[in-house]
């Protein structure tokens, strides 16, 4: 049941997030739905599996947003970017008027929002992986499997390369035409099928000199798990 009480200084996210947008469009950014919430119980929010599959979703629709894989439609305030130009007057009565200079002088409540902005960043950083691997846009495998990747629609699998004779894995998730690679294991990762082989078999691979495929056959690479998934690789990573 709602609490008509607690509703009183509990409402807003909505029209903040609307605000936000707004203003990231004025700013010339890519509008892109945002997410939204009231939580009563941190807890109970981060067991809630139907929670962490939608932040998830949507994290991922300002992935393909942000890089440009997506499409989005234009709009005036996109288009009007003189408008930064002209003073903007903001009609407030006298009571929003006072609550705005309380909230502005108080450098507590002031320091907690900029603590919180700080955190959600770090938090989508997480989930984009930007701080997960350092060396990812420097490594030649994950630049080798980035270039030759063609996503399969409605196709999510995930691969675990142990290279063996560098005692190291390569963390693989390909979800319809985002591919993810990294060398620090995600978290509640588990691979779909887990491959061993040798760095030099690797470079064979990506230079087109095998495929996957004939490796596993001819024993050079000892898989676990689907191996009817494991034949997507070779489809999903087309080195000719």
């Amino acid at each position: 049941m709602h609490d008509a009480r607690r509703s009183i200084d509990t409402y807003g996210e909505k029209e903040a997030s609307l605000q936000l947008t707004k203003a990231w469009e004025l700013l010339g950014g890519k509008p892109c739905d945002g997410i939204e919430a009231y939580i009563t119980d941190p807890e109970d929010f981060k067991a809630n599996d139907g929670y962490t599959t939608f932040v998830e979703k949507r994290v991922e629709l300002f992935y393909r947003t942000f890089t440009g894989k997506l499409e989005t439609l234009p709009s005036s305030n996109s288009l009007s970017p003189d408008t930064l130009s002209r003073p903007l007057s903001i009609d407030l009565t006298p009571q929003e008027s006072e609550q705005l200079s309380e909230y502005v002088s108080n450098d507590q409540y002031v320091q907690k929002q900029k603590e919180d902005i700080q955190e959600l960043s770090e938090i989508f950083r997480t989930l984009l992986g930007d701080d997960e691997d350092p060396m990812s846009s420097s490594d030649p495998y994950i630049r080798a499997l980035s270039s030759h990747f063609h996503g399969i629609p409605d196709i999510s699998v995930r691969f675990t390369l142990e290279i063996t004779d560098e005692d190291r894995c390569l963390y693989i998730t390909a979800d319809g035409d985002i591919l993810h690679c990294t060398y620090k294991q995600p978290k509640n990762f588990e691979p779909h099928v887990t491959m061993k082989l040798k760095a030099e078999l690797l470079t064979q691979i990506i230079h087109s000199e095998t495929t996957l495929q004939s490796a596993f056959r001819t024993g050079n690479v000892i898989a676990k798990g689907d191996f009817k998934i494991l034949r997507s690789f070779d489809e999903l990573f087309r080195f000719e």
